[in-house]
């Protein structure tokens, strides 16, 4: 996904399936590291309506939301403590103007078997994060696969915000 994005000026976002939300989201940096705190997978920058946010981004290969979500909120809020850093980052990496005073959270994992948990959905409603599917249920010894958006696709929400 990243090397597909690196051959199309940087946009991941024909590659996730997204339609609306993002005019692009652009692949920035991988593998971010917080120190003690964890890595975050991908820093992507969301582009919409002439402004652009950094978009946190976890590949799993397994389906664990409780552990995903407090990735999320902890890599967020190192986001928010090293808001003047993060943000030459990105603009050095994407080249333009990026406000890092909202953000958006994506969890990219293997799809379901049969539907989607309301659980799931509803939880990731509550802290706007977007589920995105892959097309296959194992991700080993795949080589060319696709992902597709679970229920909404959220935009992004102010730093330590959460929808109620």
């Amino acid at each position: 996904m990243i090397k597909q994005a690196i051959n199309d000026d940087l946009n991941l976002k024909p590659y996730l399936g997204l339609i609306d939300v993002y005019e692009k989201l652009l692949f920035a940096v991988d593998e971010v590291s917080f120190g003690g705190e964890g890595r975050t997978d991908i820093v992507a920058v969301g582009v919409r309506g002439g402004s652009a946010c950094p978009v946190l981004v976890e590949l799993k290969p397994d389906r664990q939301l409780t552990r995903l979500i407090e990735q999320l909120d902890t890599y967020a809020q190192k986001v928010a403590e090293f808001k003047p850093q993060i943000q030459a980052i990105l603009e050095a990496c994407v080249e333009r103007r990026v406000d890092c005073s909202c953000i958006g959270k994506m969890i990219v994992w293997p799809c379901a078997v049969g539907e989607p948990s309301p659980d799931i959905l509803k939880e990731c409603r509550k802290r706007s994060i977007t589920v995105i599917e892959s097309d296959v249920p194992d991700w080993n010894g795949q080589i060319s696969f696709s992902f597709h958006p679970v229920g909404e696709v959220y935009s992004p929400v102010a730093l330590g915000k959460d929808r109620k």
